[in-house]
């Protein structure tokens, strides 16, 4: 992302704050923001997705509802943010474009589009679901919160339209490493219409 398009975002967001449009928690701009990229009005998801990011998305699709895509660059974050993200862009019949990196939680908003498209310097990377490692629990409390996300995932997954293969690579696997999706397997997937 060039530094003055980076200004740009920033400097809306700002704008969008002070004039009341939006609200953004006080630990700083969220990840999303509004922009125009080749005359098409478009909302962009860019470093970490949180969970604030939610309620400032729907805040800038209800603003901007000409807004018909939406540009991915981040390696993830909070997979119920994805996923809540996800069925309000399916719910607009939005696109979906990986303008940059497309991983973990990305992929969730990415499977959300109409359409899903790449450029070409875009990368897609997978890996399963973590369940809060950091959080000390009780092994048995680990499995319980681990199939809870499976299912979530699953049914995410299955809404979105795509078959059981997806789901089984995304979760039936123990890949907590981040893999690379080259553009073929994407397609064959489903996860690029394009």
């Amino acid at each position: 992302m060039a530094s003055t398009e980076g200004r740009y975002r920033r400097g809306l967001a700002g704008l969008l704050l002070a004039a009341g449009l939006v609200s953004i928690p006080s630990s700083g701009f969220a990840d999303v923001a509004f922009g125009y990229r080749k005359k098409v009005v478009s909302l962009d998801i860019y470093g970490e997705i949180k969970p604030f990011d939610v309620e400032l998305f729907s805040s800038l699709l209800m603003k901007f509802p000409d807004a018909k895509r939406v540009n991915l660059d981040t390696d993830g974050g909070s997979l119920n943010a994805a996923m809540q993200i996800g069925y309000t862009i399916r719910a607009h019949g939005m696109t979906t474009v990986v303008t940059g990196r497309c991983a973990s939680a990305c992929l969730y908003v990415l499977m959300a589009g109409t359409a899903r498209l790449a450029e070409q310097k875009a990368q897609l990377a997978a890996h399963t679901p973590r369940v809060g490692d950091d959080i000390a629990r009780s092994k048995s409390d680990v499995f319980a919160l681990a199939f809870q996300v499976h299912r979530n995932v699953e049914h995410y997954v299955w809404s979105m339209g795509f078959r059981d293969n997806l789901v089984r690579i995304l979760i039936d696997g123990n890949r907590s490493d981040p893999w690379v999706i080259d553009r073929n397997r994407a397609r064959e997937l489903g996860l690029l219409t394009r």
